[in-house]
């Protein structure tokens, strides 16, 4: 006997009610984790997690998920090169990652145009390396005047304020003062002797490099602040291939110390950040993090190196394809039944 249509009505109404609950409940079930990427600094040596993540944006097709790499991610977080990448990929009219790639491989000459001579070398003694003018220009036509509260994911830029002398820590989802997403791009690359510091507001603002070139301690406390419930943080962290610094015995004098202390105590704030998060209970650190064979300068454009940088990236996924493997499966079960190509 078919059902009246009082009945049929009611039948439709209690299936859409258990869509609808079963929905919900995998909504709350997702949320239980949030996932956070985060890009260390590093110069020109930013291509190499460009190179990582149109990898994983590949795997991404590859296990059904329509979606661009970044747009899985609750939060992106980074530092100096890594902060511009981070605010490419969600304030930038075109957001792709072929597009961003292809910037890196032409934007170099024009951020860190390469001057020779006496008379270059000793002004550069008294002075910074670079005149802001090529990166400035460069922010301007990526995002304009847009304020950073317009990113489409939530987005965190570290710089650091000579002023205060406390970090400063730019965040899409406050206000920040009113700062605009080319004056985070800018604060979080003037890197110290190679372009002077930004002016915004009483602060005076340099890379974020001196304090957090790896952004993932501070992305973890932000997101513990966003997302109180959540029970579990999967934070991809992607490196730009620094040499580790060591030493076979100690140092002694101003001299000798001159040109080993920077890059000792940035490769000591790294070792902290991966030993933190990997001893915090709620977090799945994920950090992919070679050495670079030889040393690469934040400002080399030789193109010949910028082909070796993409090839190392190349080689950084390749070896990293269990762990983006892993997260794209995590990211199947989050997203497998959207079809967003943003």
């Amino acid at each position: 006997m078919l059902p009246s249509e009082k009945e049929r009505l009611l039948l439709e109404a209690q299936e859409k009610s258990r869509l609808e609950a079963e929905a919900e409940a995998r909504r709350k079930e997702r949320e239980k984790e949030r996932f956070i990427l985060c890009i260390d600094g590093g110069g020109m040596r930013g291509i190499i997690p460009v190179v990582v993540l149109i990898r994983l944006e590949q795997i991404l097709r590859e296990h059904g998920i329509n979606r661009s790499a970044a747009s899985c991610f609750d939060m992106i977080a980074g530092t100096s090169t890594g902060g511009l990448i981070s605010l490419s990929l969600s304030c930038a009219e075109d957001n792709t990652l072929d597009t961003l790639f292809n910037t890196y491989l032409h934007m170099g000459k024009k951020i860190f145009p390469q001057s020779t001579g006496l008379l270059h070398s000793l002004v550069s003694l008294a002075s910074d390396k670079y005149s802001p003018e090529g990166l400035d220009r460069l922010l301007y036509d990526w995002f304009g005047d847009k304020p950073l509260t317009n990113a489409s994911i939530p987005t965190m830029i570290i710089s650091y304020d000579l002023a205060s002398g406390h970090d400063f820590v730019m965040k899409s989802w406050d206000e920040t003062e009113g700062i605009k997403v080319r004056e985070a791009g800018r604060a979080t690359s003037s890197a110290p002797t190679y372009f002077p510091p930004l002016r915004f507001k009483n602060h005076i603002l340099i890379d974020g490099g001196v304090i957090a070139n790896n952004p993932a301690s501070f992305a973890y406390t932000e997101a513990k602040k966003l997302w109180p419930e959540c029970k579990k943080f999967t934070i991809l962290s992607i490196c730009t291939g620094a040499t580790y610094h060591s030493l076979s015995q100690g140092m002694s004098g101003i001299i000798p110390w001159a040109e080993h202390m920077f890059p000792m105590m940035s490769t000591a704030q790294k070792r902290s950040v991966d030993y933190v998060l990997n001893g915090m209970p709620d977090v799945d650190y994920i950090r992919l993090d070679q050495s670079l064979a030889e040393r690469v300068q934040m400002d080399e454009t030789d193109p010949a190196v910028l082909r070796k940088l993409v090839n190392f990236g190349e080689k950084l996924a390749g070896d990293s394809n269990a762990e983006l493997e892993k997260l794209a499966e995590k990211f199947e079960e989050r997203y497998g039944e959207k079809t967003d190509a943003s």
